[in-house]
């Protein structure tokens, strides 16, 4: 799924749309905001802080439900923090619904797309026309390389700091908001991972598609969250993106 820096360069294209709502006021609910853009990732076990489709782990990709999340915090989505969370699994779930079927294709050895770990042979990258073993797409992680070469360019695109302050758990159950210096650690290594890479060029995934989706991500977000949260009013300064 997309790292910390990506999750944290979509909350920044979504930062405008919410301070010209009056949703983010001041400094403490941007970051209130962006933390919580990272806090569904702060735990070994994320089935249960992504309310995904399936607990069935024979499946390899299991995307979330950003409206199970709405259904169970009505009362924190139109806070900067539930906000944020909820922009978490909406930027997964556009990646692993759309984005990702669009770039790279599982199937078995005839080409065929599945969906079940034990049977998918081949990972087909249609942005390069070249196909890897499914061992070595998720064994060797060719994908996490390429993030590694696209965050040093997000973090100068988006001149990234990683300053956070404290955010108090607004009550969401699932999740530990005292990790928030755990995080910040592992930013600063996939940060400093960045800074060592040998190669700037992706294998996987090109790089302009992929700053495409993350500056969609946001307008997007803004068109379906009332549909999900089955409220305009926090919306009402504008309807347009």
């Amino acid at each position: 799924m997309p790292g910390y820096i990506i999750h944290l360069a979509a909350g920044q294209e979504l930062l405008p749309f919410l301070q010209k709502r009056r949703i983010l006021k001041n400094d403490q609910d941007i970051n209130d905001f962006l933390v919580s853009c990272l806090i569904p990732d702060a735990v070994a076990d994320k089935s249960k802080t992504h309310y995904r489709q399936t607990d069935d782990k024979a499946i390899q990709i299991r995307y979330p439900q950003p409206w199970r999340f709405c259904d169970r915090y009505p009362d924190l989505v139109h806070t900067p923090a539930g906000m944020g969370y909820l922009f978490h699994l909406y930027v997964d779930y556009l990646f692993y619904q759309e984005y990702f079927c669009r770039h790279i294709l599982l199937t078995d050895a005839d080409h065929r797309p599945q969906v079940r770990k034990e049977k998918i042979e081949l990972a087909i990258l249609l942005d390069y026309q070249k196909i890897i073993s499914g061992k070595t797409f998720f064994i060797e992680k060719p994908l996490y390389d390429d993030y590694t070469i696209i965050n040093a360019l997000l973090e100068e695109r988006y001149q990234m700091t990683y300053n956070f302050m404290p955010v108090e758990n607004p009550g969401i159950a699932e999740v530990d908001y005292s990790r928030i210096d755990e995080i910040r650690k592992d930013i600063l290594h996939y940060s400093e991972l960045s800074k060592k890479a040998v190669s700037h060029e992706t294998h996987v995934l090109k790089t302009e598609p992929l700053l495409e989706f993350i500056r969609t991500t946001a307008p997007r977000f803004i068109h379906d969250y009332p549909a999900y949260c089955n409220d305009f009013s926090a919306f009402s300064a504008s309807t347009s993106v």
